[in-house]
């Protein structure tokens, strides 16, 4: 390990190890708070089958010609994905609006002694809301007057 600096400034050039403490907290996820869900709502999750999510989500838009894709976290690339996989289903037939921002989770902190207090703990998680829309002659022509 070298050592880098003058006598007033030393510095050790290497990795800095961190000796880890013992755990005083267990660590339990809140279920998150979810908007209203209708026949026309998808929830994006990463568990779920992408093909099945694609087929559910194209026969949703031939019924109900609206439907409204909701992700969060790392499901946001996928919901991404299948908006466009959801596009080239419908060529020139889609319009998509998008809605982005965060969400505020907290987290329950049981501690493992009983030394330590209960806590709780505020995160906050990216979202995602996709509506796809499929545009109708009427809509067209209407708009166009």
């Amino acid at each position: 390990m070298d050592i880098i600096g003058n006598e007033n400034n030393t510095r050790k050039k290497g990795k800095n190890k961190k000796k880890s403490s013992p755990q005083k907290y267990l660590k339990k996820n809140r279920l998150v708070t979810r908007p209203k869900a209708g026949p026309n709502v998808i929830f994006v999750k990463k568990k779920m089958s992408y093909k099945v999510l694609l087929q559910k989500s194209c026969d949703l838009l031939i019924k109900e010609n609206c439907i409204i894709l909701h992700a969060m976290g790392s499901a946001i690339n996928r919901c991404c994905f299948l908006t466009m996989d959801i596009e080239k289903a419908f060529p020139g037939k889609c319009k998509v609006e998008t809605n982005t921002g965060t969400v505020d989770l907290a987290d329950n902190l049981e501690p493992v002694s009983d030394d330590v207090d209960f806590g709780a703990q505020v995160r906050n998680c990216f979202r995602i809301h996709m509506k796809i829309t499929k545009d109708t002659i009427s809509e067209t022509s209407h708009s166009l007057s």
